[in-house]
């Protein structure tokens, strides 16, 4: 069995990463992965190297996306096309042949610039047999509420993370990171303005590092300087590998504006390293805020949090319980088998190759 993964990229960010896990076959299905040729040498050099299974797709027009589109499908004669967002969605399904299955992984809510018109829900629903998602809210709210969409069974696969070195330390510096791309979305400013807002009592004893870069480094240094915040800092890369800095802190902040389910955050616990996190995505179905990481509202606040009193028992005590969440959760293997379930898709292969493409959903487990 061959399947095939068709990648329009923003950046090289979570989705991607979790593209690149799927990517490596066994030996029941052969994988690959058509990309957009601006990001192939950064998808190479930074994600995953097997330049064999990456096909660079010449994405500088529309005609000229179908064109590379099709032709990648036709290479690669896959049994199975798997999406990740919306706009590699709509080509893949004005090039697909009849007898190929197309399954999409919704990751997180989209609010489209373009409305999705009459025609791009006919072609959806005749044109996607699985749709998946990553969070017990998208299947229920989102999905469920498309009406372009088959919603007879809509199963849920929560993305899963590659495993770090566990920390080995529980001893508490009030030491914190934040490790993202720095944007609008990602919600630097809004922990900024409440940092600012703690006593200086409290606010000399923390530290908060940030890892990344994007295009709201300027305005958040600007900001950092008129409130006069001295204990935030910046380090700078694209290519960070948070399993190897979060063991340093006491936590990974994210206090993002909205989310899908993050790598980061998966990643991060992997390590046995806690999360503070606004009620974003759906955290609140994994997360217990003081049992195995923090979430953040109006009932519990940024400035609770660094006002926190935890002892290093305590401490102790919520790592093991974000490792016992991952392992139970998040590991990659769960993912991948969820995914590689040869029965559930043999069935819809052949199902399919009869000419009956008429089954829209397949439980995957």
């Amino acid at each position: 069995m061959k399947v095939l993964q068709i990648l329009f990229p923003c950046a090289m960010g979570g989705v991607e990463r979790i593209a690149s896990q799927l990517l490596e076959s066994n030996e029941k299905i052969d994988c690959y992965i058509g990309i957009d040729s601006k990001y192939y040498e950064a998808f190479v050099s930074y994600v995953h190297p097997d330049v064999e299974r990456v096909i660079p797709l010449d994405c500088s027009s529309i005609r000229q996306t179908l064109h590379s589109v099709k032709k990648c499908i036709k290479t690669v004669n896959p049994n199975i096309v798997h999406t990740h967002a919306r706009k590699e969605m709509v080509y893949v399904c004005l090039c697909l042949k009849r007898n190929i299955i197309h399954i999409r992984t919704q990751h997180m809510e989209e609010k489209p610039k373009i409305p999705v018109c009459i025609l791009e829900k006919w072609i959806l629903r005749k044109k996607v047999d699985l749709w998946i998602a990553t969070s017990k809210r998208l299947a229920n709210t989102y999905l469920s509420d498309q009406r372009y969409i088959k919603s007879a069974n809509i199963d849920v696969i929560y993305n899963g993370a590659s495993e770090g070195e566990k920390r080995v330390s529980y001893d508490i510096s009030k030491k914190y990171c934040i490790v993202c791309r720095i944007s609008k979305q990602k919600g630097i400013d809004i922990l900024v303005r409440a940092v600012a807002s703690l006593d200086e009592s409290v606010r000399k004893n923390i530290r908060i590092d940030i890892w990344g870069e994007g295009e709201e480094l300027k305005a958040v240094m600007d900001l950092i300087k008129q409130l006069r915040v001295e204990n935030i800092f910046f380090y700078k890369g694209t290519t960070i590998d948070p399993k190897k800095i979060v063991v340093e802190y006491d936590s990974l902040l994210m206090p993002s504006r909205y989310e899908g389910l993050p790598l980061t955050m998966l990643e991060c616990m992997s390590t046995g390293t806690p999360v503070a996190t606004h009620d974003v995505g759906c955290v609140n179905e994994f997360i217990e805020s003081g049992k195995n990481g923090w979430i953040i509202n109006d009932a519990f606040t940024w400035q609770d949090f660094f006002m926190e009193d935890l002892t290093t028992y305590g401490y102790e005590r919520m790592c093991k319980n974000v490792v016992k969440t991952y392992n139970e959760l998040f590991s990659l293997e769960k993912m991948k088998n969820s995914y590689f379930d040869f029965n559930c898709l043999f069935h819809a292969i052949k199902d399919c190759y009869k000419g009956k493409k008429k089954i829209q959903w397949i439980v995957i487990r």
